[in-house]
C-alpha cells in the first residue's frame, strides 16, 4: 500500500490565529440534535432556522455515530440524495439542502417502497468493502454555516450557469449536452484546496427555491423509470477544470426528496454556482493520502488522523488516475448506497463512504461484484460525456480547523500533548 502522511506545522500568530487557514466560528452553529431515520416525519426530518437572512455560502452536516462499532465517528451529509426506498437492498445517508431563511436535514424514511433505509450503514461484505458493518437508525447531527462575506475571496468563481435535468416532454429526444454537463477552465495549474459545486434549484413553477451541493458520485443509476429516478449533481475537479454531470434522460430531475425521504420538494433546472480556492487561500492544516482498491496490495480501511486541529473541517476525495476524468478529484461522502442489479453499462453504483474521529479515519467503497467503483460517473449523467467507473483510486485527505471562543488555548494544548512544533510570530 502506498501512504503519505504530511505532519501537520502549525504556525501560531500572537492572537492565536492558526495558520494554513482556519476557519471562523460559524455564522450559524446548531447543537447535537437528536436525529432517526424511519421513525416518523417529525423524527427523520428538521428544518433548522440558521437567522442568516441570507443564503449560507458553505454548510457543513455532521452526522454522529452512536452506536458501535463506529461510536463517536463523523459521517458527512450529503447534498443529493442517494436512493429511494423501492429497491430491497439497504442503504444511508443523511442529505440537507437549505435556503435564506433555514437548513433542511433528512434521513431516509419509508414512502411507498422497503422499509430499509438507515442514517448510518456500512458494509463489509459482497458490494462494499471497508472498516467494519454497522446498521443505525438513530444519530446525532450539527450544522455548521458560514456567510460567504466571513470566508476569503474565492479565486475561482463562476455563477449563474443554467442546467437542465433531461427532456421532460420526448422520450426519443436527447438532452441538449450543454443543459447536462459542464467543464469549465477554473486555471489554478494545481489542485484547489477548497471547491464549492452546488445548485440553486428552480421549482416546477420558476421560482428560485432552494440550493443543493452537488456530490462526487453517483451513488445508484436508475435507467429512466416514472418510479426510480436520479436526484443528485455529480462534479469532480482537476488541476485546471471542474465538470458537473446532471440525469440527461426523459423524466429526469436534479433533486426531489419524496420517496425515501421526507423533503417535499423536486426541481428539474437551475443554476449551477462554482467556486474554487487555491492552497495558499485556503491551506488545509493536515493532510494525507493513500490508495484504495481491489488491486492495491495490503490495502488498508483505517488510519491514523489526529486531528490536532480543533472542530475539525474534513473532507475526502479520490482522484482517477486513468480514463477520460483522469487526474479528477471526486468527493467523497457517508453516504451508502448500492443495488444488486446492474443498471448502467459503465457504473451502477459507486463512491467513497467515509468517517472519522480525533484519532483516526475510516473507508469503505464498492467491491468489483458488479460495476460499482469509487470513480462513478454514469452513462446516463451529462450524455454520457466523459462517463467512468475505476476501482482503485487515490485517496485526498484534508482538514481545517475551525475557531470558537476558546480556540487559542485548546490548539495550544492539542498541539502540545501531540509533540507537535509550535511556533509564535513577534508580537
Amino acid at each position: 500500500m502506498f501512504a503519505v502522511w504530511t505532519s501537520l506545522f502549525v504556525v501560531l500568530s500572537c492572537s492565536g490565529t492558526a495558520i494554513g487557514y482556519q476557519f471562523p466560528v460559524p455564522d450559524f452553529e446548531s447543537p447535537w440534535l437528536p436525529f432517526e431515520a424511519q421513525a416518523g416525519k417529525s423524527k427523520a426530518m428538521r428544518e433548522i432556522p440558521h437567522g442568516l437572512n441570507e443564503v449560507p455560502f458553505i454548510v457543513d452536516v455532521q452526522v454522529k455515530s452512536l452506536d458501535a462499532p463506529n461510536k463517536g465517528y463523523i459521517f458527512q451529509a450529503t447534498g443529493g440524495i442517494p436512493r429511494d426506498d423501492d429497491e430491497p437492498e439497504p442503504y444511508s445517508g443523511v442529505v440537507y439542502i437549505y435556503d435564506e431563511s433555514k437548513i433542511i436535514v433528512s434521513a431516509p424514511h419509508h414512502g411507498n417502497g422497503a422499509n430499509n433505509g438507515y442514517a448510518i450503514y456500512t458494509e463489509d461484505g459482497n458490494y462494499y468493502t471497508g472498516a467494519n458493518n454497522q446498521s443505525s437508525y438513530s444519530v446525532d447531527i450539527r450544522v455548521r454555516a458560514w456567510r460567504m462575506s466571513s470566508l476569503p475571496k474565492a479565486d475561482f468563481e463562476k455563477t449563474s450557469i443554467p442546467m437542465k435535468a433531461g427532456n421532460t416532454t420526448y422520450r426519443h429526444l436527447r438532452a441538449i449536452v450543454s443543459d447536462v454537463y459542464r467543464d469549465e477552465f477554473h486555471g489554478f495549474n494545481e489542485y484547489p484546496s477548497m471547491i464549492l459545486v452546488r445548485m440553486n434549484l428552480t421549482f416546477t413553477r420558476g421560482k428560485l427555491t432552494a440550493m443543493a451541493d452537488a456530490v462526487g458520485a453517483n451513488f445508484v443509476t436508475y435507467r429512466d423509470n416514472i418510479y426510480r429516478q436520479n436526484y443528485h449533481i455529480v462534479h469532480g475537479v482537476s488541476k485546471n477544470r471542474i465538470r458537473v454531470w446532471i440525469d440527461s434522460q426523459y423524466r429526469a430531475y436534479i433533486f426531489a426528496g419524496y420517496d425515501g425521504y421526507p423533503i417535499s420538494f423536486f426541481a428539474v433546472e437551475g443554476y449551477l454556482e462554482m467556486y474554487a480556492w487555491k492552497p495558499n487561500t485556503m491551506a488545509a492544516q493536515e493532510y494525507s493520502q493513500t490508495l484504495l482498491g481491489p488491486n492495491v496490495p495490503n490495502e488498508t480501511f483505517e488510519m491514523p488522523y489526529k486531528n490536532n486541529v480543533l472542530n475539525p473541517f474534513t473532507r475526502v476525495w479520490v482522484r482517477s488516475n486513468t480514463g477520460p476524468n483522469a487526474g479528477f478529484m471526486f468527493l467523497g461522502s457517508g453516504a451508502m448506497a448500492y443495488v444488486k442489479t446492474v443498471r448502467d453499462s459503465v457504473c451502477s453504483y459507486g463512491g467513497l463512504v467515509y468517517a472519522y474521529d480525533t484519532v483516526n479515519i475510516r473507508f469503505w467503497r464498492p467491491t468489483s461484484a458488479i460495476n460499482g467503483g469509487l470513480t462513478c460517473v454514469s452513462h446516463f449523467f451529462g450524455n454520457g460525456t466523459n462517463s467512468q467507473m475505476s476501482t482503485d483510486a487515490e485517496v485526498v485527505i484534508r482538514s481545517w480547523g475551525v475557531d470558537s471562543i476558546s480556540e487559542y488555548n485548546l490548539v495550544i494544548v492539542q498541539l502540545y500533548n501531540s509533540g507537535h512544533e509550535i511556533m509564535i510570530g513577534n508580537c
